[in-house]
């Protein structure tokens, strides 16, 4: 009976850790990235610098990959300007 609760501490403690650093993290990348494909244009430098500046909850692998979308997206929006916003929402929607 003492391995089943130590079991399920364990469980419990692992589960709320992929949470806390997995999956809000990833939820949150989900959001920004359908924010940009509704609007290119939003993304601006200081976005990029406020996430330069911040330190997020979650793997440092994920929050690099954070970063990395929110700089594309701000490349895509100085290579295509207001004339390609249209192209960017058509091949990310």
């Amino acid at each position: 009976m003492s391995i089943l609760i130590l079991l399920i501490i364990f469980i419990l403690a692992i589960n709320a850790d992929v949470v806390k650093f997995v999956v809000y993290p990833l939820e949150a990348m989900f959001e920004k990235v359908q924010a940009l494909s509704r609007n290119p244009m939003s993304v601006t430098k200081s976005m990029i610098e406020e996430d330069a500046n911040t330190k997020k909850e979650g793997s440092k692998e994920i929050h690099l990959i954070d970063k990395s979308v929110t700089k594309v997206a701000y490349l895509l929006v100085i290579g295509y300007g207001e004339a390609g916003t249209g192209i960017i929402i058509k091949n990310m929607g």
